[in-house]
């Protein structure tokens, strides 16, 4: 990884204005979900985020829009179906003929695209290759279920992926599992082409909006990845003992905790 960057959208959201919003209790959202304050956009476009982000990490890793060969659009919703958010990023930063594509498994996108980025540099067809993403969670919020509507706020994040050179930065092993068994517990059913916007009702309305059912997902969620964290140890060759840092992907300090 040779530069990062961020971009926060404009406006600042409290706790306080969404206790009030929602008729939560004062300290409520704070204790459940250890969140005290989140971004939401004014003005701004996921790929306006994107975009700023990307630069950020250009200008980190110290090379030029004329070195990128490759976007990676990693975000975890899209800003429109098409073009992808890639191209749409690409167009705003003023790239041209670079290749872009998108990958989407959700959450885990942005690790999808290191992994498969660090293969391509490997295969030395790719020198820098920019993998970003812009997401806007509140329009997709439900106002009605505090569990979701208070967790998730706007942002962008970019890394500039490339060769290590002399370096011995790299990849030691990834394992990636998909467990469909639980898509009912986190989903967004509207505006794709099963459950496109003109058919939704007011019985369905819901159905616009993300729905996440946290117990359910922890409840399969978590045995496994303690089994994917063993074993990624072992296909690494690194002793738990040997860790400096461990980053958890959670969106609950309650699971942490457990």
């Amino acid at each position: 990884i040779l530069g990062t960057g961020s971009f926060l959208a404009k406006k600042i959201v409290t706790n306080e204005i969404l206790e009030k919003e929602l008729g939560l209790k004062r300290g409520w959202i704070e204790k459940k979900c250890g969140v005290k304050s989140r971004h939401y956009v004014l003005d701004e476009e996921a790929t306006d985020l994107g975009k700023k982000a990307a630069l950020i990490a250009i200008e980190d890793a110290n090379i030029t829009l004329e070195d990128i060969d490759l976007v990676i659009g990693v975000s975890g919703v899209m800003q429109q179906a098409i073009p992808s958010m890639s191209a749409l990023i690409h167009k705003k930063l003023g790239l041209k003929k670079t290749q872009t594509f998108d990958i989407n498994s959700t959450c885990l996108s942005f690790l999808s695209g290191l992994s498969i980025a660090a293969e391509l540099i490997e295969s030395k067809n790719y020198k820098n290759i920019l993998l970003v993403s812009g997401d806007i969670a509140s329009v997709g919020l439900n106002p009605k279920d505090p569990k979701t509507a208070t967790l998730f706020g706007d942002g962008a994040a970019a890394v500039i992926v490339g060769p290590s050179g002399e370096s011995s930065s790299h990849i030691r092993g990834s394992i990636f599992e998909t467990w469909s068994e639980t898509q009912d517990s986190c989903l967004f059913e509207g505006c794709g082409t099963k459950l496109h916007l003109k058919s939704l009702s007011e019985k369905n309305s819901y159905k616009q909006y993300f729905q996440m059912n946290g117990p359910s997902l922890f409840k399969v969620a978590i045995p496994k990845s303690l089994k994917i964290f063993d074993d990624l140890l072992t296909k690494g060759n690194i002793k738990i003992e040997d860790l400096d840092i461990c980053i958890p992907h959670q969106a609950s300090p309650l699971a942490l905790k457990l």
